[in-house]
């Protein structure tokens, strides 16, 4: 089994026309929504793509360490390009059930059920 990416957008701006003011300097919310290939439904996975210079400001702001955990970091940011990557990303992944296809999207995006227990 295989995911299919549904699309990929944020709460914070219109990914189809955003250009940053800075683009070796910038940090933006993604979402992705994706669901099994050929299958019903979709589950959504978060994360940070950023730039090296924004992360390296983020971290003197918040005057303590940042964890990694679902950032992506560009050398520079390029919206499409970066939308490209992650879809490339998250279609290549496969496993035998929908929920293992997730555990590993997981890995690149927070998967909204992470750390569910029914």
């Amino acid at each position: 089994m295989r995911a299919t990416v549904l699309s990929i957008g944020s709460s914070d701006f219109d990914v189809a026309t955003y250009r940053p003011h800075d683009p070796s300097d910038d940090g933006i919310q993604l979402r992705i929504y994706a669901g099994p290939s050929g299958g019903p439904g979709y589950e959504s996975f978060d994360l940070t793509v950023c730039t090296p210079a924004w992360l390296a400001r983020r971290v003197q702001e918040v005057g303590r360490p940042i964890i990694g955990r679902h950032y992506l970091i560009v050398d520079s940011m390029d919206v499409e390009a970066v939308l490209a990557f992650l879809r490339k990303q998250v279609e290549s992944i496969e496993a035998p059930t929908w929920r293992e296809v997730a555990a590993k999207v997981g890995r690149l995006a927070r998967w909204e059920f992470e750390d569910y227990r029914p």
